[in-house]
């Protein structure tokens, strides 16, 4: 079984009876530690990933000597940091910089900022909050730009260095959390558990439909409609169509830029009448 691994040790939690194997990704949630929190920390304590992730605050990156696939930095306004430090310590490591949008602030503060880290070799920048698609177009069109492109609304990175722990959610849905929630799809059915509770609530059958879509449909690669068929209404990849939510690539149906903005109304029209 294929599955991704969630730890978030400064939350306590039950742990879930794991599947047999080692997980395909593993993402250590590292923000909210506290200095003990964090010394304590052992990546070696839970199952080994094949990628492994480390979402963490800047001023963190010196204190951790383990090496991870990938560090997820939660950027500060204003917070410059050089990664020449960290890199050379290391270098096989990739980068992605998660930028939480604070509308006081200008595209044009952010592109400075964002040429900066470019510079300083990320090849995957989160945005969250951006809630204006005029300043979320030009945002596109300087990252393009530079070599990257918003796969989804929220995420654009240099090709092939996408996120595969969103990839694997979206196309496996099989979650496990320590400290979080955990999310497993088996034989149709997704089960959902929280971080204290033991009883699994199973998803309706139009809850599981929405969900794959809008995880599907959210990325700028579309889905091809052979596979999709019992998912979407005879009418639902016309209406998408006629109001410019998504287009036609040869068998396959892709979200617009404005589709990608609008994924939950674009998932919600493919489903329903």
């Amino acid at each position: 079984m294929s599955y991704a691994l969630y730890v978030d040790p400064a939350k306590k939690s039950v742990v879930p009876e794991l599947p047999a194997g080692k997980p395909e990704i593993a993402y250590y949630r590292l923000i909210d530690c506290s200095e003990e929190q964090l010394e304590e920390f052992n990546p070696g304590l839970y199952p080994k990933a094949d990628f492994t992730i480390a979402e963490i605050h800047a001023a963190q990156m010196d204190r951790l000597d383990f090496p991870v696939d990938r560090f997820s930095i939660v950027q500060q306004k204003s917070a410059f940091r050089d990664l020449t430090g960290l890199k050379s310590r290391l270098p096989e490591t990739q980068y992605d910089i998660t930028f939480v949008w604070d509308k006081r602030f200008t595209v044009d503060y952010y592109i400075r900022m964002l040429r900066f880290w470019i510079q300083c070799g990320v090849q995957h920048f989160s945005f969250y909050d951006l809630v204006d698609f005029d300043k979320w177009q030009r945002l596109s069109k300087f990252m393009s730009e530079n070599g990257f492109r918003f796969y989804d609304r929220f995420h654009a990175s240099l090709p092939g260095f996408e996120s595969r722990y969103q990839k694997h959610i979206a196309s496996y849905g099989d979650l496990y959390a320590i400290g979080g929630w955990s999310r497993v799809t088996e034989n149709g059915l997704t089960r959902t558990k929280g971080p204290i509770h033991k009883n699994w609530r199973i998803l309706t059958e139009q809850d599981q439909i929405t969900e794959k879509l809008l995880f599907a449909m959210a990325d700028c690669d579309g889905i091809e409609l052979a596979q999709w068929g019992g998912y979407i209404t005879e009418n639902g990849a016309e209406n998408v169509l006629a109001q410019g939510l998504a287009r036609m690539e040869n068998a396959r149906l892709v979200p617009s830029d404005t589709g990608l903005w609008k994924s939950v109304e674009l998932a919600s029209h493919l489903h329903n009448p």
